[in-house]
């Protein structure tokens, strides 16, 4: 978690590098084409809590048309501000100024870390068609989390 009372005493810098087939985007129309590296700072702008950064790879995928595979290079820098709940929490609702789609709220004592990380790359990291991405820690988790099981579910082989 990055707690407001940690931020009140200094600032948190991460850096990370993923090297490629570490995560896994299973399922996913891409592949991690170089290591994934990403640099953050989070600090304290009054009330709200600021993550900036910059992540950077290369996606690898096949072009729709038949036309061979391609690479997508990501190299964006982000900038997310988080706000206290309690700033927008009314009774009755109320409509986000367009130009505040993009704040993340927290509740409590800061901004959770979660073990995983979701992201649509296209609005997000600037690639140039629609993508979803989701980085897990515990992908075995994930994929029962995300599978289809009921006792009336009944699968089909092919």
């Amino acid at each position: 978690m990055i707690t407001l009372a940690e931020l009140e005493l200094h600032r948190i810098v991460v850096s990370k590098t993923y090297a490629s087939g570490t995560l896994d985007y299973r399922g996913a129309e891409f592949q991690q084409a170089s290591p994934l590296k990403v640099d953050a700072v989070a600090e304290l702008a009054g009330s709200e809590i600021r993550i900036q950064g910059h992540v950077e790879t290369r996606l690898s995928a096949f072009c729709d048309r038949g036309l061979g595979p391609l690479e997508l290079p990501v190299d964006r820098h982000f900038d997310v501000f988080y706000r206290p709940v309690e700033s927008i929490a009314r009774d009755e609702e109320i409509e986000v100024p367009k130009d505040e789609l993009g704040v993340g709220f927290y509740a409590g004592d800061g901004v959770e870390l979660a073990d995983s990380w979701a992201v649509d790359g296209h609005k997000w990291l600037n690639v140039p068609y629609d993508s979803g991405i989701a980085i897990v820690r515990d992908p075995e988790a994930h994929r029962i989390a995300m599978s289809n099981s009921a006792a009336y579910y009944v699968p089909v082989s092919e």
